[in-house]
């Protein structure tokens, strides 16, 4: 959690459901935008690649990243 900054670290651990859903949409997006979380960024692959459920999520994630054209 050291890695993750504190504001979407706060949204991670709040204790409503909204919250924590909008602090992993900001962790995902930093994670594909700024090129300084790489660590973080293969701790968290490496945490969703050894959990099957999680896994498929990868997986989904990563077909959506690459095949969004909204920004476009």
């Amino acid at each position: 959690m050291a890695l993750i900054p504190s504001y979407i670290r706060r949204r991670l651990l709040y204790p409503g459901d909204i919250p924590r859903v909008e602090g992993f949409q900001e962790l995902f997006t930093l994670l594909n935008t700024d090129p300084d979380t790489a660590v973080l960024r293969g701790q968290i692959i490496g945490y969703f690649e050894g959990s099957p459920a999680l896994r498929v999520q990868l997986s989904q994630s990563l077909i959506s990243s690459v095949t969004d054209t909204s920004d476009i």
